[in-house]
């Protein structure tokens, strides 16, 4: 079951977008990846597993394992209860792990 949610105005107050400081990133896709052709098998489902610097981690629906497989998976991080400085530090310097599960049959 899916549920989409709409709203006709922004759901965080000024105040609480200060104090929260969202944060939002979008796993847009992956390509290139094994054909059912070139592995001489078939494929499960895909995803993506990613993990933030701060130890949380999201998982994106399984979607079928095509040579491109596009997500549009958006994912808000609430960021205010971080100390700022370090969260732009580990920003700057530290990439988010991002792992895509390829199973074959």
């Amino acid at each position: 079951m899916k549920l989409v949610l709409t709203a006709d105005k922004e759901l965080l107050t000024p105040e609480y977008k200060h104090f929260l400081n969202p944060l939002q990133f979008t796993i847009i896709g992956a390509k290139d990846l094994p054909s059912e052709t070139n592995a001489g098998g078939e494929y499960q489902p895909v995803y993506v597993r990613a993990k933030f610097f701060d130890g949380t981690e999201i998982k994106t629906p399984d979607i079928p394992h095509s040579e491109t497989c596009k997500w549009y998976y958006k994912q808000v991080l609430l960021t205010g209860f971080m100390n700022p400085v370090l969260l732009k530090e580990q920003l700057a310097t530290t990439p988010m792990k991002v792992s895509s599960l390829l199973h074959s049959n």
